[in-house]
């Protein structure tokens, strides 16, 4: 299996599944994180809303380069909101928080530069969509 053609399907299932179980855990991940339950639900949703967009990419045969563009400036953007989250409460957040947080930054920067690479292999044959 040639995982560039599924690094797609990684950043939408890690978007989605950790959407879903920061939602699901909120209240106790703000506790831990030492954060307040609306920046995690903020989190959440946020995860939910880019795993649902890099979902429908994943689904397509053909996808235009725009279109995996917009997915790649998503995933840079919520880098800057975690650094974002980071500086914010950075005073008052657990240090398991803030490593999580960091830890989020960094593996949305890692795909964005595997999907930048690959993202000729990722369009269809033409470019267009």
């Amino acid at each position: 299996m040639d995982i560039r053609r599924k690094i797609i399907w990684v950043d939408c299932i890690a978007a989605i599944s950790v959407g879903l179980t920061v939602l699901l855990f909120h209240s106790m991940i703000g506790a831990i994180y030492h954060i307040p339950e609306q920046t995690i639900i903020f989190i959440a949703v946020s995860n939910l809303l880019y795993g649902w967009y890099s979902f429908s990419l994943a689904i397509q045969k053909s996808r235009s380069i725009k279109r995996l563009q917009l997915l790649v400036f998503g995933n840079l953007f919520w880098a800057f909101v975690c650094v974002g989250v980071v500086v914010q409460y950075f005073n008052v957040a657990s240090l398991i928080g803030i490593a999580f947080i960091v830890c989020e930054a960094m593996f949305v920067i890692m795909l964005a530069y595997f999907e930048w690479n690959y993202r000729y292999e990722l369009v269809s044959k033409d470019g267009s969509a």
